[in-house]
């Protein structure tokens, strides 16, 4: 089943929908998220946590392999994480500290 294929084919008329992002679970499961609705994603041991703006989702997938399936959605701003720019607010680096980097989301959560 072409999944990506059949769910733009049923759209309702005036409906918009956001590009699906595909990533396989820690239970080995497909998951299909919204671009939209994705925070931030960031290194947790030797898995990646997907933040949502609505719920977390662990994947066994890397940063590396997210950043290069969707170039075009993250950023990446520290080795552990990628931000979706859409809700980034602003970029701040530490003065007292070296190489680190405060990005404060659109909800008021820093990282």
């Amino acid at each position: 089943i072409h999944y990506e294929s059949n769910y733009k084919k049923f759209m309702l008329a005036g409906e918009q929908r956001s590009e699906r992002v595909q990533i396989k679970s820690i239970s080995k499961a497909l998951l299909f998220l919204n671009s939209s609705q994705i925070l931030y994603v960031e290194t947790a041991r030797s898995h990646t946590v997907i933040h949502t703006v609505e719920e977390d989702y662990e994947s066994v997938e890397s940063l590396q392999t997210l950043m290069n399936r969707y170039p075009d959605l993250f950023v990446r701003c520290h080795a552990s994480y990628l931000v979706n720019p859409q809700y980034v607010s602003e970029i701040r680096r530490f003065q007292e500290t070296h190489g680190t980097v405060d990005i404060i989301l659109s909800d008021g959560k820093r990282r």
